[in-house]
C-alpha cells in the first residue's frame, strides 16, 4: 500500500504570565493542519492561506485563555466535577 504524506502548515505560539497561585508560567504550543484534498471548506480543498488564517484565529483564542499551572488546573477540574 502506498503511503501519501501531505504538506503540513504549522504555526508555533507562546504565552506567558502569572498563574492564579502567583507563579510565573510559559506555555508553548504547535498549531497545524495539512494541505490535503480531505481538508475542505464547502467541498473545496483549503488553500495554505485559508489554513494560516484559521490557525491565527486558533492561536488568538488560545492566547486569550488564562495560564494555569498543573496544581491550579487540577483544582479547577475537581471543583467543576463537584458542581
Amino acid at each position: 500500500m502506498t503511503r501519501i504524506t501531505f504538506e503540513e502548515v504549522a504555526r508555533y505560539a507562546q504565552k506567558s504570565g502569572k498563574c492564579l497561585c502567583g507563579t510565573f508560567r510559559v506555555r508553548k504550543r504547535k498549531f497545524y493542519q495539512t494541505l490535503s484534498p480531505f481538508n475542505k471548506v464547502n467541498g473545496i480543498p483549503k488553500t495554505g492561506e485559508q489554513i494560516a488564517n484559521e490557525l491565527s484565529a486558533e492561536i488568538k483564542a488560545w492566547q486569550s485563555e488564562p495560564i494555569l499551572c498543573s496544581k491550579c488546573e487540577a483544582g479547577a477540574q475537581s471543583a467543576a466535577a463537584q458542581e
